[in-house]
C-alpha cells in the first residue's frame, strides 16, 4: 500500500495521522515517516478492514440499543 492510499483510508474513516498513531500505539513520528518511504507495513490494510468492521458493529449495536429503549417506553 502506498501512502496516498493510506491517507485516503484515514480520510474515509475520519482519522488523522495522530489518531491512527494513538489507536495503534505507534509513535506519531514513526507514522509520519511512512510518507517518505511511500510504503506502508503489510498489516495496515488489515487493520483498516477490522477498524471499519468494528465501527459498523458498534454503530449497529447503538441503533439496536436505542430501538430496544423505544420498545421499552412503548410497553
Amino acid at each position: 500500500m502506498k501512502f496516498d492510499e493510506f491517507k485516503e483510508l484515514l480520510d474515509n474513516n475520519s482519522l488523522s495521522l495522530k489518531d491512527f498513531s494513538d489507536l495503534t500505539s505507534l509513535s506519531y513520528s514513526a507514522v509520519t515517516k511512512w510518507k517518505y518511504l511511500d510504503e506502508m507495513p503489510v498489516w495496515v490494510r488489515s487493520w483498516f478492514e477490522m477498524y471499519e468492521k468494528t465501527k459498523k458493529i458498534d454503530d449497529f449495536k447503538e441503533k439496536l440499543f436505542l430501538f430496544a429503549e423505544e420498545i421499552k417506553k412503548g410497553s
